[in-house]
């Protein structure tokens, strides 16, 4: 019977050892388990704020792109008028040339010299204030027609770069770039 005993205990003996060889393995993996477990966490918490940084990206390009719509009606707006002045002008510049020519003709008429040299030197001042602001009109126009021209190029860069947000925020893959500093 002692030799059963002893038999028994070291069976015992044998099964305490493996149940703490499991034990010890178990502990390992729950380690291991809780590190991965901790690094998911982490990288969840780093996904979120990229996620938060590239809504305000794309709260701030949506401010921008409305910004530069209303910048291109207001150039439109404005170029509208210019090209009715501008109309207007030429139109006067018409006039004025034709009253110059009236003059020239009325001149060679008249027998009175010196009111017909007057009546021209009147007519091509005249001729001269018309022909400076249909320059001046010109030169405005040009002007505007070139903001308009870079905003609208602008406008086209803030959509592409809307765009690319958009397909970084769907894909979810990589670091999300900053709206503003593309293209520029």
């Amino acid at each position: 019977m002692r030799l059963a005993q002893r038999n028994r205990l070291a069976e015992l003996d044998e099964e305490i050892a493996q149940a703490r060889g499991d034990q010890q393995s178990r502990q390992r993996d729950l380690m291991a388990l809780s590190g991965i477990l901790e690094t998911a966490r982490q990288d969840e918490k780093a996904k979120r704020e990229r996620w938060r940084t590239a809504q305000h990206a794309i709260t701030a390009a949506q401010g921008a792109v409305d910004d530069a719509q209303y910048a291109v009606s207001e150039l439109t707006t404005r170029k509208g008028a210019l090209e009715d002045a501008r109309v207007r002008l030429v139109t006067s510049l018409a006039e004025a040339e034709a009253a110059q020519l009236s003059t020239k003709e009325a001149l060679e008429a008249s027998s009175e010299e010196n009111h017909a040299a007057n009546l021209l030197a009147t007519q091509e001042a005249q001729l001269k204030l018309a022909r400076e602001r249909a320059e001046l009109a010109s030169v405005k126009l040009a002007g505007i027609e070139s903001t308009s021209q870079m905003r609208q190029n602008r406008l086209t860069q803030l959509s592409r770069d809307q765009a690319s947000l958009g397909t970084a925020l769907r894909g979810g893959a990589g670091p999300v770039e900053d709206a503003g500093g593309a293209g520029q």
